[in-house]
C-alpha cells in the first residue's frame, strides 16, 4: 500500500504554483482511514484566502449526478417511479404533443430534447413560473435522437423529486442520499442549511454582474 504521497503532493502544489488552479485539497483513503489529507494554494483569489482542508466546495454541475440524479435513483429502486414513465405524469405543465414523448430516462441521459442552457433566472422567477417556462420551449430535437448535454432536464428532474416526495429537492436528497452516506458537510445552500461559515466556502466561479449574483454553494 502506497504511504509515501511525496510525488503526488509535488504535483498539486506545483499546479497551484504555477496558477493550473487557485488552490486545491487533495486526499487519499482506504476503507480504513485517510491516508493523506492535506490543503494547498488559495480558497479565494480576491481575499487571499488561504484553502483548509475543511473548505467546503460548491460542486456546480457535479449536483447532477450526486444529488438529483442519485435522489431520483433512489426513488426508482423504492418502486415509487419507473425511469420509462413520462414526464408528464408527474409535471402536468409538461405535456404536449412533442412533449408527451419524453420520459425520465431521457432527461436523465441527456436526450429529453431540451436545449443544453439558457438563462431561466432572467425569465422566470420560482417553481411554477419556471416550469411554465421551460413547457412552452421548443424541443431542440425529437427525444431519444440524440444527446446533448442540459441543465434545463436536472432542473425538470428535481421539479420530479419534489413531486413524488413533497418534500423541496435540499431536504430530498439530505434524506435519501446525503444522511445514508454520511455526507455531514453537503447540502444545497451550506450557508442556510449546514451553518457552515462563510470562510469556508470556495467557490468554483465568479460571476460579478450585480443583477445575478453568486450565491455560494449549491451543493
Amino acid at each position: 500500500m502506497i504511504r509515501d504521497f511525496t510525488r503526488s503532493r509535488r504535483v498539486v502544489q506545483e499546479a497551484a504554483q504555477r496558477g493550473v488552479f487557485p488552490g486545491a485539497v487533495a486526499a487519499a483513503a482506504t476503507s480504513r482511514g485517510v491516508l493523506w489529507l492535506e490543503s494547498f494554494g488559495l480558497a479565494s483569489l480576491p481575499e487571499q484566502r488561504k484553502m483548509q482542508v475543511d473548505s467546503v466546495f460548491d460542486l456546480a454541475s457535479l449536483t447532477k449526478p450526486v444529488a438529483t440524479a442519485a435522489a431520483l435513483l433512489r426513488l426508482v429502486d423504492a418502486g415509487c417511479i419507473s425511469l420509462d414513465e413520462p414526464v408528464g405524469s408527474f409535471l402536468p405543465a409538461w405535456r404536449g404533443p412533442r412533449r408527451s414523448a419524453v420520459s425520465i430516462r431521457h432527461l436523465l441521459t441527456h436526450t429529453g430534447g431540451l436545449p443544453p442552457w439558457y438563462p431561466v433566472y432572467t425569465r422566470a422567477v420560482g417553481k411554477s413560473a419556471v416550469l411554465f417556462f421551460l413547457s412552452s420551449l421548443e424541443l431542440a430535437y425529437p427525444p431519444g435522437t440524440a444527446v446533448h448535454y442540459s441543465c434545463l432536464g436536472f432542473i425538470l428532474l428535481g421539479f420530479i423529486v419534489e413531486e413524488v416526495t413533497g418534500e423541496g429537492l435540499h431536504q430530498a436528497c439530505r434524506r435519501l442520499v446525503f444522511e445514508p452516506l454520511g455526507m455531514r458537510s453537503t447540502a444545497f445552500l451550506p450557508l442556510e442549511h449546514l451553518g457552515v461559515p462563510p470562510e469556508r466556502l470556495v467557490l468554483t466561479n465568479l460571476m460579478t454582474s450585480r443583477k445575478n449574483p453568486r450565491r455560494p454553494g449549491r451543493a
